[in-house]
């Protein structure tokens, strides 16, 4: 199928993807969950994806190839906390500058460092899990102040229907970046988010120097 441009393989047991090579076209890959993938040379031969999304792998891979990709405008490494995802480092992503879109979901990396990520300037869209210290967020929204991100500000905000304050019983909890966190509620737990708040900004405000 060489003039296919898109492949979605919902559930599969996929274990080598050599056979992409008769695909010179493809633009959009999507390999849903139970996927076997071991190693993703085959997807970085693609000259012509834009799109790559791998959700739930039952086997772990390493990354390199992905920064060979320089037309990825989207990437997701995708999966639940049961089905973590462990990364050496985010290094081989800092050399996709296209990228837009980027869901890293359960993925956590052994390094605990976002900054390979500060290079992706042209991103838009950010999805993390909440495993890296205040720290390393302040300084990745200190490098990436326009992405939309929950953890690249103080604080997130939810719906009030999410995460009721039992002790007030008025207001409601919001989550705060940074591993080990805990919700806190604005009118019970003021001090403790007001901590978290300038844990943040300082955190930030030192990244902005250091880049001047």
């Amino acid at each position: 199928m060489p003039g296919l441009e898109g492949l979605y393989l919902k559930w599969n047991v996929v274990e080598s993807l050599q056979s992409l090579r008769l695909a010179p076209q493809l633009r959009y890959l999507y390999l849903g969950a139970s996927s076997r993938v071991e190693s993703l040379e085959h997807v970085a031969s693609l000259k012509e994806l834009e799109w790559f999304q791998v959700e739930s792998p039952s086997k772990a891979f390493e990354i390199e190839a992905l920064g060979k990709m320089a037309r990825l405008v989207g990437l997701g490494l995708t999966g639940s906390e049961s089905k973590k995802l462990e990364l050496q480092s985010f290094a081989p992503l800092s050399e996709l500058r296209g990228l837009k879109w980027l869901h890293l979901g359960a993925v956590h990396v052994r390094d605990a460092s976002l900054v390979p990520l500060a290079q992706l300037t042209s991103l838009e869209w950010l999805g993390v899990g909440n495993y890296f210290s205040v720290e390393e967020f302040a300084r990745l929204s200190a490098h990436l102040p326009g992405v939309i991100c929950d953890w690249l500000s103080p604080y997130v905000r939810y719906h009030r229907s999410m995460f009721p304050c039992r002790t007030c019983g008025v207001n409601w909890r919001v989550g705060t970046p940074g591993k080990g966190s805990k919700l806190l509620c604005p009118t019970c737990d003021t001090q403790k988010l007001a901590e978290s708040i300038v844990r943040f900004n300082e955190a930030k405000s030192a990244a902005i120097r250091g880049a001047i």
